[in-house]
């Protein structure tokens, strides 16, 4: 309710930072939300349409989720690592941090959220030795995000888009 009534002369004012906590913050509580009024359900998929449906306010304007994870998040503000802090009510989700998003601790908390999503081996399992990487579908439906920042050398096997995906990984993984 707090980021649906915020009031948009102030939200222009915002640091960049800032404006990305509350855009994150905002697609998380609406995802949580929009489960809690539909529970009981085993999947947000369940719900009809609850991606394009514009249900969210937020300055002054509608949103849908598909609205602020594409057009806000991803396309606004350029940062793959937005991707692994939105929840998507799945088992094949980001998980959800413990806290809200500040502009204070967004880097910090990016980063953490990147760790936490490439570790989770439920979602993201390499198998050294067997020369097997099984990532989540978020990476496969999102790869050409990742090329902004983690694109470059390449080997001739793998494609750009493979390329920036494992620089993504080896950045986010405790051991590489």
């Amino acid at each position: 309710k707090y980021l649906e009534d915020y009031p948009l002369d102030s939200f222009t004012e915002l640091s960049r930072e800032a404006r990305i906590a509350f855009w994150i913050n905002l697609y998380n509580a609406s995802v949580l939300r929009m489960i809690l009024e539909e529970y009981p359900v085993k999947s947000i998929t369940e719900i009809p349409a609850v991606f394009e449906v514009k249900t969210i306010r937020a300055i002054d304007e509608y949103f849908s989720l598909a609205d602020l994870m594409n057009e806000v998040l991803r396309k606004g503000f350029r940062d793959e690592r937005i991707l692994t802090a939105l929840v998507s009510g799945r088992m094949d989700s980001p998980r959800l941090l413990n806290e809200a998003f500040t502009s204070e601790r967004l880097d910090e908390q990016l980063e953490r959220a990147a760790h936490e999503f490439c570790e989770h081996e439920s979602l993201n399992l390499i198998k050294s030795g067997s020369k097997k990487i099984f990532l989540s579908s978020l990476f496969h439906i999102f790869s050409g995000d990742f090329l902004l920042n983690y694109s470059g050398s390449r080997e001739a096997r793998y494609s750009e888009q493979e390329s920036a995906l494992i620089s993504f990984l080896l950045h986010h993984i405790k051991d590489p």
